[in-house]
């Protein structure tokens, strides 16, 4: 179901512990808004409390356009690596909240952003 940036830096911190030499690990963050950040971008939570840089592999790729689109402003899930570089995503789906999608109606959608 994902979570929030501070459960995935969670996460990745664990299994970084068990092994130092890890480049990224699997996590899906939900409720999350791609925003632009100095010369980059990050996803922050919803609440605004926290926020995870793009990697800057990710900032290089349309799907980055993609993910911009498919969010346009509101919250949306993305799973992807977090790692030392940032969050890399790699899809992300909206499911209709908060914009008037309602039981049987077309509001959300998936992108495959690599």
């Amino acid at each position: 179901p994902g979570g929030p940036a501070e459960a995935a830096l969670a996460a990745y911190g664990e299994a970084l512990r068990g092994d130092p030499w890890l480049d990224g690990w699997p996590v899906t963050l939900r409720d999350v808004i791609p925003v632009p950040s100095g010369g980059g971008w990050q996803l922050a939570d919803a609440k605004g409390t926290d926020a995870l840089p793009l990697a800057p592999a990710a900032l290089s790729r349309q799907g980055l356009w993609k993910l911009v689109a498919l969010s346009g402003g509101a919250p949306v899930t993305v799973f992807g690596e977090l790692g030392h570089r940032g969050f890399d995503p790699f899809t992300a789906w909206d499911t209709g909240a908060g914009r008037g999608a309602g039981p049987g109606e077309i509001g959300g959608g998936t992108v495959r952003l690599i």
